[in-house]
């Protein structure tokens, strides 16, 4: 078989599309009920198997930069790199960071170890000069904000 032979079974066809279609702007966080709402309409995080933690990355008007989910837990823990959302927030520019998880229970009360990485975050996005707007704990229909809660 010579080379020609095998160009000719790959076609490579190049489509110009409109950027606007994959736009996701999901909206502006005015509180944490519109960040639970913003959540739920990126990630279906309702019924998952396992746990799933990720950040929103905002603007100075907490709007929407990014989001990323940075782990795929068991079903009752997730690994959390603090460094990953510290990096992932100085390459978006982000003025703030809104941190999310669920719950495959349906629970959303906080464990010892989410009040704990909520802080770990917090004071490493505060030598960033960024603002962790919240942690939002997702369940079964309901969440868990730390600010609503006063916790941050």
């Amino acid at each position: 078989m010579n080379k020609n032979t095998v160009l000719a079974k790959y076609h490579v066809e190049l489509v110009r599309e409109d950027t606007r279609d994959y736009m996701n702007k999901s909206g502006h966080v005015t509180s944490p009920e519109s960040l639970a709402e913003i959540i739920t309409k990126l990630f279906a995080l309702e019924g998952m198997c396992q746990e799933h933690f990720g950040a929103l990355f905002l603007d100075t008007k907490h709007e929407e930069i990014s989001a990323h989910v940075f782990n795929i837990g068991t079903i009752s823990s997730s690994l959390v790199d603090v460094r990953s959302i510290c990096q992932m927030a100085l390459l978006t520019n982000a003025s703030s960071v809104a941190v999310f998880h669920n719950h495959p229970s349906g629970n959303t009360t906080p464990s010892p170890e989410d009040d704990k990485v909520t802080m770990r975050i917090k004071c490493a996005l505060e030598l960033l000069g960024i603002n962790l707007l919240d942690h939002v704990i997702m369940g079964d229909g309901s969440y868990f904000s730390y600010k609503e809660h006063g916790k941050i």
